[in-house]
């Protein structure tokens, strides 16, 4: 097992850094949808080895690189822990996602949609006027304003990203995640069915002004990992020669991937080492999700399980103009020996999904054209630093 103790003392600040530690974790939730790489990389760390080409594999090929009945389960349980809102946000934010309500009576300018409102939040110009958006809505559309009263501040405030000293750490009001109440595994399908330790599965939505190309990009772009805040990471890359992409039985895309990673720990331990396998597809819905899962669980590996998935929904206002992507991210795991908690896990899922936020929203400010969208085929990104 390699996050083992170490053999000779290694200091590390208590506390944050520890968790800073984990948290490189959940900054591997990604996914990879490759095209041919369109530039030379960012920064100093440039891909060691070409752009491989995608072998094309019929659906029965594609547990060479991710068994499907490994995915976390379509449905998971309320866990009952926490101070959080009690609500599944798949479902919550598959619908609001694209909910457009009539036009109120007495004020049909008022937003009548999330779109709406992440439109109209970039027009105010400070507090008082971004308190009194929320009012207009809660009065003109009470009905919708409650199910996003609990989410909409915490999504749409992240002043905090563009700050010089942002931690993902920090659990801020302005980071632009919220969270609901965990889920758990209690009661899942093989290969979850007999999991010892946590059980838990994080669940948080954030707001990215920019499209799943932007977002694709950033997610691959392996080399700025090392340089992301809060990142721990000794290497990752995606490995030579795994990428494989092709039909499900029903006609949908999809794409696998290996990703290879290493990261520290805090004294007294070493390192751990990460076999993560990726999984972009669309799902039963007509959604676009990314499975992820570390295949090194065995009895003497380094984890015990590692599993998330990223639910992606554009957005538009109620004139039909796009505004961004809404990504629902579940994550959740257990580091075999290693007292990770789930303050641990939850900064990593913030660390990972608020470091994509910010490169995807750059990448989409220097983007001249329009919003690149899905149409039901897979987003098409260069993968980058492979090995």
């Amino acid at each position: 097992m390699k996050a083992r103790m170490a053999t000779k003392e290694r200091r590390f600040e208590s506390g944050r850094a520890a968790r800073r530690a984990l948290l490189g974790l959940a900054c591997a939730l990604l996914a990879s949808t490759p095209a041919a790489a369109d530039g030379p990389a960012r920064g100093p760390e440039a891909a060691t080895a070409a752009e491989p080409a995608a072998r094309k594999v019929a659906w029965s090929a594609v547990r060479e690189v991710f068994d499907p009945a490994c995915a976390l389960p379509d449905a998971l349980a309320l866990s009952g822990e926490g101070p959080w809102p009690a609500v599944q946000l798949v479902d919550e934010w598959r619908e609001l996602a694209k909910l457009v309500a009539e036009p109120s009576v007495d004020d049909p300018d008022a937003p009548r949609c999330f779109g709406d409102l992440a439109r109209e939040w970039t027009r105010a110009v400070d507090a008082k006027e971004r308190e009194r958006l929320f009012e207009r809505m809660a009065r003109a559309q009470p009905v919708l304003w409650k199910r996003l009263q609990p989410f909409a501040s915490e999504v749409l405030a992240d002043d905090a990203l563009r700050r010089k000293k942002w931690t993902p750490d920090d659990d801020l009001v302005d980071d632009g995640c919220a969270f609901a109440m965990p889920l758990t595994l209690e009661g899942a399908r093989a290969p979850y069915a007999k999991i010892d330790g946590s059980r838990l599965v994080q669940q948080a939505v954030v707001f990215m002004r920019a499209d799943l190309v932007a977002l694709k990009t950033a997610e691959n772009d392996y080399p700025a990992y090392l340089r992301r805040p809060g990142s721990a990471y000794e290497r990752i890359h995606p490995l030579a020669g795994s990428l494989i992409e092709g039909d499900d039985e029903a006609g949908r895309p999809f794409q696998a991937l290996k990703v290879g990673f290493k990261s520290d720990l805090p004294w007294p331990f070493s390192h751990y080492e990460c076999d993560l396998r990726v999984f972009n597809r669309f799902d039963t819905r007509g959604d676009f999700v990314c499975d992820v899962r570390a295949w090194n669980d065995g009895r003497d590996d380094d984890f015990v399980w590692l599993s998330g998935r990223d639910h992606y929904h554009e957005v538009r206002d109620a004139r039909g103009e796009w505004q961004g992507t809404l990504v629902v991210r579940w994550f959740g795991f257990d580091l075999r020996g290693v007292p990770d908690t789930d303050s641990a896990r939850r900064a990593g899922l913030r660390a990972g999904i608020l470091c994509l936020k910010r490169e995807a929203e750059l990448l989409q400010r220097a983007h001249s054209g329009p919003p690149r969208l899905l149409g039901g085929a897979l987003p098409s990104a260069p993968v980058r630093g492979w090995r």
